[in-house]
């Protein structure tokens, strides 16, 4: 057991309390086996899971981006902006408009959608997210 010296003298209350609560701090760190760098790792820093609906959120934004860019290719004539196609003129906008609004449909009625429950919020919000 690590033991901390406490230079106090044994009347103060407050200072029996604080070196008790020591005590009990030092006794729950030496059960679980762990250092104190270990035990403020474990409680103070996150770990980052991804969980699995934020896994199938993300491939099917990915998903979205790459359907509609595929498509944008066949359809628009104008130059590259940003590694990306761009429409030339108002019919080119309205198709790939169209085709986004159908993709982004397929994809929320797809059973993977359905079952981890993403909402078209969600949907869009990670769309733009790996946009940036």
């Amino acid at each position: 057991m690590v033991s901390i010296p406490i230079f106090s003298s044994d009347n103060c209350i407050g200072e029996i309390l604080l070196r008790e609560e020591l005590t009990e701090l030092l006794a729950k760190l030496n059960e679980l086996g762990t250092t104190s760098d270990e035990h403020f790792k474990h409680e103070y820093m996150c770990t980052f899971a991804i969980s699995e609906k934020e896994k199938t959120l993300n491939e099917l934004a990915i998903r979205y981006r790459d359907e509609c860019e595929a498509y944008d290719k066949t359809v628009c004539t104008g130059g590259m902006k940003y590694g990306e196609i761009m429409p030339s003129n108002p019919s080119e906008m309205r198709l790939i408009d169209k085709n986004a609004r159908n993709v982004l449909k397929k994809l929320l009625e797809s059973e993977v959608a359905f079952n981890h429950e993403i909402n078209r919020r969600e949907l869009m919000k990670e769309i733009s997210r790996i946009g940036r």
